[in-house]
């Protein structure tokens, strides 16, 4: 068989079990006029991209020898609207494709979304905000993703403070400022 033809049976046999998916969960194949987003941008062969259409994700993914299943928003006159759609690129001499994109055999690709990237915790106190690390994700989907961090800031809610980058309650036994009755301060937490 040639490799023209084993790719064709491929792509019918992904659409195929894409077709059957649909009828099991009841979601609708055929677009309807509604919103359609890239994440990628297009057709982007180096990035990493989810095509959202009314709440369905349609991913770009490899398939044996090379090739990238490209998905992308059209527009549709019949509909009309802008629809998903998937175009099958080659990837050229010298990559191959990995975790739907086309890149040297040699690399990876490291993050897809800021949850993909695992920080070690760290809270304090900016004031009287609490902060904290929280994962970021820098170019997420292409063969430059790296993990960093950003930090992330908030307010104590009125009758807290923030103390080791939690907001705490304040507790006075004897009820404020009374000079003549010993009294204890606590801290409670929440």
């Amino acid at each position: 068989m040639k490799k023209e033809s084993v790719i064709i049976i491929a792509v019918i046999a992904v659409l195929a079990i894409i077709l059957v998916i649909k009828l099991f969960t009841g979601t609708a194949i055929l677009a309807s006029p509604s919103g359609c987003s890239d994440s990628d941008n297009g057709k982007n062969y180096t990035v990493y991209g989810e095509v959202d259409y009314k709440g369905n994700l349609v991913k770009d993914m490899c398939l044996s020898d090379g090739y990238l299943y490209e998905a992308y928003c059209v527009y549709s006159s019949t509909v009309p609207a802008y629809i998903p759609y998937y175009t099958l690129y080659k990837c050229p001499t010298g990559t191959i494709c990995i975790s739907g994109v086309c890149a040297q055999s040699n690399q990876t690709i490291k993050c897809y979304k800021d949850a993909d990237c695992i920080i070690s915790p760290y809270y304090w106190c900016n004031g009287t905000k609490p902060c904290k690390l929280a994962p970021l994700c820098i170019n997420p989907g292409t063969i430059n993703a790296v993990c960093s961090s950003k930090t992330v800031c908030s307010y104590c809610p009125t009758g807290t403070v923030c103390k080791d980058g939690s907001c705490v309650t304040c507790s006075d036994s004897d009820g404020g400022k009374n000079y003549y009755v010993k009294g204890k301060l606590r801290l409670l937490h929440g």
